[in-house]
């Protein structure tokens, strides 16, 4: 087991390698720090919500609501709970060549929050939109997880985490709400039969 797990490392620290320092170029590095920092996010995820809630119809605002505790659990679960449970080294504190593009924050680097969050919204909107919107939705979510790696301040593995936790977690969110939506108490809304005597 030890020997699979030195393994599954080395390979993470050398996929790290590949895109924080071999796919290096003058456009990612002005792009991805971009796409990375939470500030640059908070207009345009903003107004959509603001969308959803307002202009998208009675879909819109079951999303734009279920948004909130969604990504509230999937946020505190992941940096309060699971982080200090993990408690694994970002690589911009273990190797001294990184291709460090913003700050190097000193929480545990598994799972990564960013994906984990953007994972968590992707899927919940997948659960009530098409194709296309999917698409949308899971592109610009692994566009924000590539940018976590190649800024030097994620493994590969902990945006993988936090993509599968983000995906699981958004499932459970869309299930549970329309299997409750589904259910109704038989015994209280059907109609009473009466037989004449």
């Amino acid at each position: 087991m030890n020997e699979i797990a030195q393994s599954l490392s080395t390979f993470d620290a050398w996929v790290f390698h590949l895109v924080n320092g071999g796919l290096s170029n003058d456009f990612f590095d002005v792009a991805m720090p971009y796409l990375t920092r939470v500030r640059h996010w908070r207009i345009p995820l903003g107004l959509l919500w603001l969308y959803l809630f307002f202009y998208a119809g009675q879909r819109g605002r079951i999303v734009a609501l279920l948004m909130i505790p969604a990504i509230a659990v999937s946020d505190v679960g992941g940096s309060r709970v699971i982080k200090h449970l993990v408690e694994r080294d970002r690589p911009c504190e273990t190797f001294g060549d990184v291709h460090l593009l913003v700050g190097c924050a000193r929480s545990s680097s598994l799972p990564s929050i960013h994906a984990l969050n953007i994972f968590t919204a992707a899927t919940l909107i997948s659960a009530f939109y098409g194709p296309w919107i999917r698409l949308l939705a899971f592109s610009i979510a692994l566009m924000v997880g590539f940018s976590r790696v190649y800024v030097g301040v994620h493994y590969p593995l902990d945006v993988l985490a936090g993509a599968a936790l983000g995906a699981v977690w958004g499932i459970i969110v869309a299930g549970t709400y329309k299997r409750l939506r589904s259910e109704e108490p038989a015994s209280v809304l059907a109609p009473r039969t009466e037989h004449a005597a």
